[in-house]
């Protein structure tokens, strides 16, 4: 398992801690086709789809896209079965509302219709578990991506992404172990996740500050599917990202800390995302539904 890069940003008002890594679930540095996951988080995992070749290696506006909540079926954990929680995010700007099937069973879905900038839960019971991804309304047989096969131990939460464009090839599936552990009950945790598939966003620089004019660099050369944490306090935040490498932000976000005093004591995912026209946007992930979308100031 590579080592993790732990990273402190102290700046007025705030202090960030941000924890980045590059291994893959079952401790290895490669991903379940072989290739290199560099841009991994700590037990993260990256899956290529079958058949295809995945090229590359989320508030001054809210707007609550994708109004239809998707529909996720329980399998029916009961009794002293352990269970594990599966959530499920869409965030592929060119692909329609989806159907996921499990385990190859092509008789009813496990999260139908869910919809673009929208997530799902399941709980399940302890185990290995495959996936295949259709349109929404599609047949197993249909399926445009498979998921490998991947152990999901009981107690934990995983967040499983769909990103990136099909009409690109940068299209794929990572995922995420949601690190709860030690987080203070007057906090945030930020799962911060690049998943901005335009090429102007292939690698970006992330500032943070309490204010506009007081941010400082936090993520340098954050590359597309990189994931890593910060633990943040509900107090004004701003977030900027910087395209082009010339020292500052070219789009930038103001998140009240109001909006995240609702989330305090536990995990929030955010997730830096493109749509088809590469218009960039934050994607808020806290509850199943629809995403809570920041437009940069």
């Amino acid at each position: 398992m590579a080592d993790m890069n732990n990273r402190t940003l102290s700046i007025p008002l705030l202090t960030i801690t941000l924890a980045l890594g590059a291994c893959s679930d079952d401790g290895s540095d490669t991903t379940e086709s072989g290739a290199t996951t560099s841009a991994a988080t700590d037990a993260s995992t990256t899956v290529n789809p079958t058949g295809t070749d995945a090229s590359a290696t989320d508030a001054s506006a809210t707007d609550a896209s994708a109004t239809d909540a998707p529909t996720t079926t329980d399998p029916g954990t009961t009794g002293d079965v352990e269970t594990t929680t599966i959530r499920v995010i869409h965030l592929a700007p060119d692909a329609p509302a989806v159907d996921i099937f499990a385990n190859g069973d092509g008789g009813a879905p496990v999260v139908d219709g869910l919809p673009l900038k929208s997530s799902g839960t399941v709980i399940v019971p302890a185990g290995e578990y495959s996936f295949a991804i259709a349109a929404d309304g599609s047949p197993i047989e249909d399926a445009v991506f498979s998921v490998p096969a991947l152990q999901y131990e009981a107690g934990k939460i995983y967040t499983v992404v769909a990103l990136g464009k099909l009409g690109n090839n940068t299209f794929d599936v990572i995922r995420l172990e949601d690190d709860l552990g030690g987080i203070d009950a007057a906090q945030v945790r930020l799962q911060v996740t690049h998943a901005a598939a335009g090429a102007a966003f292939a690698e970006v620089d992330v500032w943070a500050g309490p204010s506009a004019d007081m941010l400082s660099p936090l993520i340098p050369d954050f590359p597309f599917k990189a994931s890593g944490n910060a633990d943040v306090p509900d107090s004004d935040l701003v977030v900027g990202l910087d395209v082009d490498n010339d020292q500052t932000p070219d789009a930038v976000w103001n998140i009240p800390g109001a909006a995240l005093t609702p989330g305090l004591g536990i995990l929030v995912h955010v997730f830096a995302f493109s749509d088809d026209q590469d218009a960039p946007s934050l994607q808020v992930v806290a509850a199943d539904g629809p995403a809570i979308q920041l437009n940069p100031s």
